[in-house]
């Protein structure tokens, strides 16, 4: 996997330089239409296709899945969101990434996930260790609600007054949070410390495994979200520091789905 894991880093910032370009191009933040595509789909599209590209170019066994246009479901597996936190680019909100995953064998064994606007790379092989920039990453020590602050996302799959019951349980605790709308820069800023924790109700695979393999890297626990059964699916993702997991885990996952 060395070789891929230094492919993965090298794709993920071509990528997002082709992303920061595009980005410097919008002359006014564009809306979000409801009922109609993304402004920004053509960009993540073609995001997408120049990483499917270059992987095919240098694994052409390897498979590849995206957001954009799906794909096969082969090994090793390549799990790409090519601008996660769209919405934020079409309206010059300067908070997306690229995230990109290899799993292999039904285990996430690769998760990159780069920030053009910061040209941070944070990057993680499964059992060595997780960094941004070759600085190592450690997920803070917190374990007071009182001074945490969690990431928050909120999916359309969970009805409102759920949503809102999760709101007001973290309130209540006294968790400060913070809703970025950028699921797999949200979970590398947990494996960096920056954030105590992070929960979404749910998420698809390719918002969730390259993170996720960050925080575990990083020292964070992380609930079970299976590359095998929930690839095509998606799920609940919570991640946070190991003092905050028992309250988190109870508050969040036990009463939500209970």
């Amino acid at each position: 996997m060395e070789e891929r894991f230094e492919a993965a880093k090298v794709i993920a910032r071509q990528a997002g330089a082709l992303a920061r370009d595009r980005y410097a191009q919008l002359t006014a933040p564009i809306p979000d239409p409801a009922g109609a595509d993304r402004p920004s789909d053509d960009v993540s599209q073609a995001v997408e296709l120049f990483a499917i590209e270059k992987i095919r170019a240098l694994f052409p066994r390897d498979s590849a899945y995206g957001e954009e246009f799906g794909g096969v479901l082969g090994d090793p597996l390549w799990v790409i969101d090519p601008i996660d936190g769209a919405v934020n680019f079409g309206r010059r909100l300067p908070y997306y990434c690229i995230s990109i995953a290899v799993v292999s064998a039904g285990v996430t064994e690769i998760g990159v996930v780069y920030d053009p606007t910061s040209d941070e790379l944070f990057a993680a092989r499964r059992g060595a260790g997780a960094d941004v920039n070759g600085r190592a990453l450690r997920c803070s020590g917190c374990s007071d609600p009182g001074q945490a602050c969690i990431g928050l996302g909120y999916s359309t799959r969970t009805r409102k007054p759920k949503y809102l019951a999760t709101l007001g349980r973290l309130i209540d605790a006294g968790f400060d949070y913070r809703r970025l709308s950028a699921a797999a820069l949200m979970l590398a800023h947990v494996a960096d410390g920056r954030f105590d924790g992070f929960y979404e109700s749910h998420l698809h695979s390719w918002d969730a495994l390259a993170g996720i393999l960050l925080c575990e890297e990083a020292g964070a626990l992380v609930n079970d979200f299976s590359p095998v059964e929930q690839l095509r699916s998606g799920g609940p993702t919570l991640a946070c520091t190991p003092g905050l997991w028992p309250i988190l885990h109870d508050m969040l996952l036990e009463a939500e789905y209970a």
